[in-house]
């Protein structure tokens, strides 16, 4: 079973969120138990994002077609450490 698979399994029968392991980052973390995954129904569409990976898409249940990104891209807030200190500074953190 693929992740998208295990997603359309996990997903709510009607239109409200809930949280899972994610099938892409939870067996290589350190705490393999950790429900790091949103999984929300819209209607027919599934939509799902990791906190931690950051590995997101949707699902459409009428088309049964996918559109996913894995692990961030543009807009990943990890991937520049300079961001994050600039964040934490605008926020007060002392670095």
């Amino acid at each position: 079973m693929d992740s998208v698979d295990q997603i359309k399994y996990l997903a709510p029968k009607e239109n409200r969120n809930i949280k899972a392991k994610c099938p892409e980052c939870s067996s290589s973390r350190k705490n393999k138990r950790d429900k790091s995954l949103s999984i929300s129904r819209e209607g027919n569409k599934i939509l799902y994002y990791c906190h931690h990976c950051e590995w997101k898409g949707s699902y459409n249940e009428y088309s049964g077609t996918t559109s996913n990104k894995i692990h961030g891209g543009e807009g990943n807030k990890r991937a520049d450490p300079f961001a994050s200190r600039l964040r934490a500074i605008k926020r007060g953190v002392q670095w």
